[in-house]
Parts: structure tokens; C-alpha cells; sequence
């Protein structure tokens, strides 16, 4: 009895492996071998002002570096940073660089890209940035030197006392 209940166990579950393996060779398939994930969403603040160039064609460009917290502390009990490097391209290069400043706060969304290239040495040096896809401002808008300026704080008036109020 007991061989009999391997064998119909070992079946079932030979049917359900052939099927799983036959809905993953599917999925390939239709969503072809070649297709990957390769994206990335960082939080972070802006470590210095976004630098904005142009290439000789006349695109918009600008690298930033972000510094993204880790989420746990390391020994002496500090929250330790990543300092990502992150590429922007045409419009979202050019609003990061005049509505950001240092120290912002950005969410990024994009993909890691990584590249290499020989240095002044002839040593080659690799290169993992993220190119951003979309940027979103999530500091809070800083009042401009022109609009603190050009009106002077409202002197606040002076709290009635309660033999003034009309509805005690």
C-alpha cells in the first residue's frame, strides 16, 4: 500500500511540475527571453546644485548625486548614506537645475547603466549611474529672496481679552 501511495504522489506531482513548467516556457515565449527588469526608484537629497549642460546638438544634460540612507545602523549606531550617481536628460535636467538646490529632497525613477573607460593611467574604470527616467520634487517650495523682500511680515494683532468678545 505504501509503494502504491508513492507512485500516485510521485505522478501528481510530475503532472503539476510538467504544468508549471509548460506555463513558464509560455511566458518566455510570449514575453520573449531577451525582456528584463532593470529599474530603480531612490529617495534621496541632492548633495550639491544640479550642473546643466548642453551637448554640441544641442540636448539638455545634467549629473546629480543623490545620498540615499541604508535603512539599518551600522555598529557605532550611525544611519550610514549611498551617494548615487544619476543622469538627466532634456526637460527633466533642465527643471531639476532651476527649481533644485542642494541639500532637496528628489525621488528618481530610471535604470541602472554601467560603462567603463581608461583613465590618465591606462587603468580601466567602471562607471554604475542611474539614468533617470522621471524625477519628482518632494521638498517643500522655498520661499524666493524676492517674495520674502518685497513684502514685510504682517504684524500680528493682539488677542482680545474676554470681556471684548461679543459672544461670551
Amino acid at each position: 500500500m505504501p509503494l502504491q501511495l508513492f507512485f500516485q504522489r510521485k505522478r501528481l506531482f510530475s503532472t503539476f511540475y510538467s504544468c508549471l513548467k509548460k506555463e513558464y516556457h509560455q511566458a518566455i515565449t510570449v514575453k520573449g527571453d531577451e525582456k528584463v527588469i532593470n529599474q530603480v526608484t531612490l529617495v534621496g537629497r541632492l548633495t550639491r546644485d544640479p550642473d546643466l549642460r548642453y551637448t554640441p546638438d544641442g540636448k539638455a544634460v545634467s549629473n546629480i548625486t543623490l545620498a540615499v540612507n541604508r535603512h539599518y545602523k551600522n555598529a557605532s549606531g550611525e544611519i550610514e548614506a549611498d551617494f548615487v550617481h544619476c543622469i538627466l536628460w532634456g526637460k527633466t535636467a533642465e527643471n531639476t537645475s532651476n527649481y533644485c538646490k542642494k541639500g532637496a529632497v528628489l525621488g528618481v525613477t530610471g535604470r541602472i547603466q554601467t560603462r567603463h573607460y581608461d583613465n590618465q593611467e591606462g587603468k580601466r574604470v567602471y562607471v554604475t549611474e542611474v539614468v533617470a527616467e522621471g524625477v519628482r520634487f518632494l521638498s517643500s517650495k522655498p520661499a524666493t529672496q524676492s517674495q520674502q523682500t518685497s513684502q514685510p511680515p504682517q504684524p500680528v494683532p493682539p488677542v482680545p481679552q474676554r470681556e471684548e468678545l461679543p459672544f461670551v
